[in-house]
């Protein structure tokens, strides 16, 4: 207590302000703890995963019935974690809302480094309390833990070019190689480091010597962690079947446009001419060549800015829109502010900005390559990771304005100015989270498929560890422990000849399938002589397949 009354000012009023908002976060993070956690499409692989670790294997069933590989370090933290919670859910759950939490940390420290501890404490509350990063810090995903890792490695990374820190270095390649297990986006770190590294040598603030002696630890702190974990998934392939076909950038490159949710649900399941694989499968199976990326250039690039657009989207979504033009601010005026309290940086006060932004400007490409934001579902979540950042920006957007406001006007009029603009900021702010949890948190409510899960019909051939269900959501499936075929679209003899070559045992017919050949069967209760109906429910029919 004695260290901390010799504290500053400034540092009291930093960790009040610290200690206040991790109350609420915590309490926050707390409800949603002691409630079941919110199971999402991925989350069931994620789970599945770390089940499949504890059993040796580092493949997944997937719902298209092929065996597929994930990022697996989360997964393996759910593995371990369950141990002691002896519940995957929960371990997962827990992993993300701690991870979320340690995530403040490098983000404070960024913040304060580069904007000043009044920009921190704004962003701190910015980000804590923004409903996407809520959500997300409490799901079974791996936005909270890449977000941790990602923010660390920046902040290590900083601190290994201030310092000239071999072990800075290192730990950067570490941190590095456990974010490219964590997510395939998470191969922006190495490439970050070394981009930085090279600027170094050019600026001609490292020597050789001192550049090759860095990019060693670099590259060996990546190697500790990413190699083994990486060559224990390629031996894994030798004893899976039926793996999932490769995915090469050339592929991610031409993939059809899926943003309309017809065409998205029609690319997915569409069958190939001879009805015994899905179109999409055979696609990637087959050879793509130079050339054919030449004929789709158009695409290509469009597909691109497709993407960009969507990025752009997301993010006035995540900050509500009207935070959206504080964050626009904000990077204008980075550009020539020089923080009081900078420490000795190898680039020039001005120049400051562009470290922070590599980051954000890799992240983006990333995805604007990646096809992210140009057919997935709910692409917010794979922007989670940067919010920290953008936050800092718009709490640098919004102390700039005040201060203007309190320039041009005299002091009872600037009181009032900013009373009216926070309460007008509050009320859109408050509006738009009640519209979004509104729309958000229902269509993930997948309590229905677990409470069908336990119907007796299922516990035979549970026993027998071969129960197969065809449908288009995975929830059902996950809950009865059984594999998933994807429902296909084609017509009605064609999907069941299909369901049959798979060995399909159930058949859940969802009422929001785009199935024009099926609509015959929704909302009914009749069999067919290849279907017979075995109950109804909110989200549609239960079929047993008749052979």
């Amino acid at each position: 207590m004695k260290k901390y009354y010799e504290m500053n000012e400034k540092y009291k009023m930093y960790v009040k302000i610290s200690i206040f908002l991790f109350g609420i976060f915590g309490t926050i993070i707390l409800y949603l703890l002691m409630n079941p956690p919110m199971i999402f499409l991925d989350s069931t692989v994620y789970i599945k995963l770390a089940e499949n670790i504890q059993e040796g294997r580092l493949h997944v069933y997937y719902r298209n019935g092929y065996m597929m590989s994930f990022p697996p370090f989360y997964s393996m933290l759910i593995s371990l974690l369950e141990k002691i919670t002896h519940n995957f859910e929960h371990a997962g759950a827990m992993i993300s809302i701690i991870a979320g939490s340690l995530a403040t940390i490098p983000a404070i420290l960024l913040a304060k480094r580069f904007y000043g501890l009044g920009v921190a404490s704004l962003a701190l509350v910015l980000f804590m309390f923004n409903l996407f990063y809520i959500l997300y810090s409490s799901a079974i995903f791996t936005e909270a833990l890449f977000t941790f890792l990602f923010l660390s490695a920046i902040y290590v990374i900083y601190l290994a070019l201030s310092k000239n820190s071999l072990l800075m270095w290192f730990s950067a390649g570490a941190i590095g190689g456990a974010a490219w297990l964590t997510r395939d986006v998470g191969i922006i770190i190495p490439a970050a480091s070394i981009f930085w590294l090279t600027v170094c040598l050019l600026k001609k603030q490292y020597t050789v010597k001192k550049f090759v002696f860095f990019g060693a630890a670099l590259i060996i702190g990546l190697l500790i962690t990413y190699l083994p974990i990486r060559s224990l998934t390629h031996l894994d392939k030798q004893n899976t079947p039926n793996l999932y076909p490769p995915l090469s950038v050339a592929r991610q490159l031409a993939i059809p446009d899926q943003r309309n949710a017809i065409q998205r649900e029609i690319y997915r399941r569409e069958l190939t001419d001879d009805g015994k694989e899905y179109k999409h499968i055979a696609w990637l199976k087959t050879s793509l060549g130079l050339s054919d990326l030449i004929t789709d250039w158009r695409w290509i690039l469009k597909r691109i800015l497709i993407n960009i657009i969507g990025i752009i989207k997301s993010t006035a979504l995540i900050f509500f829109y009207i935070f959206f033009i504080f964050i626009i601010i904000g990077i204008f005026i980075s550009k020539n502010r020089k923080n009081s309290e900078s420490e000795k940086f190898f680039l020039r006060p001005h120049q400051e900005y562009l470290f922070i932004s590599s980051f954000v400007l890799l992240f983006a490409s990333f995805y604007a390559l990646a096809g992210g934001f140009s057919g997935p579902q709910d692409p917010e979540r794979y922007l989670v990771p940067i919010i920290p950042i953008l936050s800092m920006w718009c709490a640098l957007g919004i102390i700039w304005t005040v201060k203007k406001i309190s320039e041009m006007t005299v002091k009872k009029i600037e009181t009032l100015t900013i009373a009216v603009l926070g309460s007008i900021l509050l009320m859109i702010n408050i509006m738009y989270i009640i519209s979004i949890c509104n729309w958000y948190f229902p269509f993930h409510n997948n309590i229905h498929f677990a409470a069908l899960a336990q119907l007796n019909i299922f516990k035979e051939r549970q026993s027998q560890n071969n129960l197969v269900i065809m449908s288009k959501s995975a929830f059902l499936p996950y809950y009865a422990d059984a594999l998933q075929i994807l429902t296909p679209y084609g017509e009605y003899g064609e999907i069941i000849k299909f369901a049959k070559s798979k060995k399909v045992d159930y058949f859940f017919l969802e009422n929001s399938l785009y199935a024009p050949q099926l609509e015959f069967l929704k909302n009914t209760k009749i069999s067919t002589p290849e279907l017979k109906f075995i109950l109804q429910i909110k989200q549609g029919n239960l079929y047993q397949l008749i052979y």
